[in-house]
């Protein structure tokens, strides 16, 4: 006898006009991000003012880095075990 699976029904499918607001949101958030960490250091480098060295430093690493890193990590969330161990990411 088979075991039920944990999850009966499918994902639910987003329309495409939802998922690409969601991906521009998160592109102006990260570019919004790393702007204001670059003016912020930039005022650190002016001023000689540490505290304007933690905003940079705080703005990059909160909206840069992840900004940064989403084309690399899109597809870890769906990808299995046995898809893991294959050369191809398995991207939808």
């Amino acid at each position: 006898m088979r075991p039920l699976p944990l999850q009966v029904i499918d994902e639910p499918q987003l329309p495409e006009w939802l998922l690409a607001f969601g991906q521009v949101a998160s592109l102006l958030s990260g570019l919004i991000g790393v702007l204001i960490a670059y003016v912020a250091y930039r005022g650190y480098r002016r001023n000689d003012s540490r505290p304007m060295l933690y905003v940079a430093a705080g703005f990059g690493l909160a909206l840069g880095i992840p900004f940064a890193l989403y084309p690399f990590v899109r597809c870890f969330p769906r990808a299995s075990h046995r898809d893991c161990s294959s050369s191809r990411c398995p991207v939808s």
